[in-house]
């Protein structure tokens, strides 16, 4: 054997655990590393993790809190949508009694009675009739009645007012034809016949059928109706000058100036 062999293997072996020894420290190293940064790692994770629960915690507050202010919110509104419902009952309530109010017979002749007063007295005479039908049974139908009466002359010569702004010449025209119907007074004819003349007379009623006193008088026979009696009579028309001077019913009749 060579004497430096084992001097050599002393020093191999020498290097040998030189070189195992710096493996393991080396791999020590990176293993303590690795677990350090691991260990960073979860620690963040951790960190990350406790902020969410927070978060999660925090939403299931809100959550909570909204789903409360919902819940008072809805009982707010049904309240509310009770308290409307009440007050709308009240409402058709107070109009049904109003409505009824309106139609008592106190109220509506009282209405009538202001438009009397106001100066309407068509309307009210209007008014006052379909009261007396409207209210048979009250007792303020007796004043109704009255106030009719009262107010039907007024209303009649209103009437006949517009009437004549309408249509001037109808008066005359329904006269004209009870005229000829022969159921016409002395009074009635005596305004459309005074101070006409002879001419025109003939123009309205048509010739005579008789004349008296040399012409002066013309007799229209069944023509007028006496009012003292009723009956039809010879209506007699008297002239002075051409011009009419009394109205007859009858020859001997009472003479009346137009």
């Amino acid at each position: 054997m060579n004497p430096s062999t084992p001097k050599r293997l002393a020093v191999s072996l020498v290097l040998a655990g030189m070189i195992l020894a710096g493996c393991q420290r080396e791999a020590g190293s990176d293993l303590k590393a690795e677990v350090d940064r691991l260990n960073a790692q979860v620690a963040d994770l951790q960190q990350k993790l406790a902020t969410a629960e927070k978060a999660a915690e925090a939403g299931k507050d809100e959550l909570v809190q909204a789903a409360a202010a919902s819940e008072a919110r809805k009982r707010e509104l049904t309240e509310k949508d009770r308290a409307l419902s009440q007050k709308d009952e009240q409402v058709r309530a107070l109009q049904s009694e109003v409505t009824a109010l309106k139609k008592s017979d106190a109220v509506t002749f009282a209405e009538i009675s202001a438009i009397e007063k106001r100066g309407g007295s068509s309307t009210a005479f209007e008014r006052y009739q379909k009261f007396v039908t409207d209210f048979p049974e009250s007792p303020l139908v007796a004043d109704a009645s009255r106030a009719i009466a009262e107010l039907k002359p007024a209303v009649e010569k209103e009437a006949k007012w517009r009437m004549s702004l309408i249509d001037p010449r109808r008066e005359e025209r329904e006269l004209l034809k009870r005229f000829g119907d022969g159921i016409v007074t002395m009074q009635e004819l005596a305004p459309l016949l005074k101070r006409r003349t002879s001419g025109e007379v003939i123009k309205l009623l048509g010739p005579p059928g008789r004349s008296y006193r040399n012409g002066t008088e013309f007799g229209y026979v069944d023509k007028g109706i006496d009012a003292t009696t009723g009956n039809k009579a010879t209506l007699v028309i008297r002239f002075e000058e051409d011009h009419v001077e009394g109205l007859r019913a009858g020859y001997q009749g009472k003479e009346m100036k137009p």
